[in-house]
């Protein structure tokens, strides 16, 4: 008996625990919002600038600085670049950070795609992903909710997947079926 309620409790904590795609931001059909970025150099980006033959990958992250889980899913994105070109497909990262940090943390780890800076935040609410766990003046505030949308070369969501947590984030596993409905049509 006790073992069965061990093993209960372990299941239903798993569960508990569990964190599941969560509802926010861009709804898939809706045409995407226009960047408010820039590259790690400074220099600004937009949809058009990024887009490959087929769409794009965005990946909203929280931060190449202080964000170890973050740090990891973007040393693994790197391995997504030839698959997606293969696809027609770019694959860029969001955060909060400087151009300075982003272009650091790129330099150390080889990071093989384009890093965005979004300091003022406007591409986050314009897409409206911002963690509505920071308010203004919080330290972390301008943090997006970590997922991924694809985008079409018409501009048009196709793909959204967010989550509240930090640790978990999108695979490719996950996505690489979505690719392959856009690229089949």
């Amino acid at each position: 008996m006790n073992r069965l309620m061990a093993f209960l409790f372990i299941v239903f904590s798993i569960q508990a625990f569990a964190q599941e795609q969560i509802e926010v931001g861009v709804k898939v059909g809706e045409k995407a919002p226009e960047l408010s970025v820039v590259d790690a150099q400074g220099k600004p980006q937009t949809l058009a600038s990024l887009t490959g033959e087929q769409g794009l990958v965005v990946v909203f992250f929280r931060s190449a600085d202080w964000c170890p889980f973050c740090k990891r899913h973007l040393i693994e994105i790197k391995d997504w670049v030839k698959p997606l070109g293969e696809k027609g497909f770019n694959v860029v990262g969001v955060s909060y950070d400087s151009p300075a940090t982003l272009a650091a943390f790129s330099k150390a780890k080889d990071i093989n795609f384009t890093l965005l800076a979004d300091q003022n935040v406007a591409t986050v609410k314009a897409y409206n992903i911002v963690n509505s766990g920071y308010k203004p003046g919080d330290d972390n505030y301008g943090i997006p909710y970590p997922g991924a949308v694809i985008i079409d070369k018409a501009g048009v969501v196709r793909y959204s997947y967010f989550y509240e947590g930090y640790k978990k984030r999108v695979q490719w596993q996950t996505i690489e079926p979505a690719l392959n409905t856009l690229t089949a049509k």
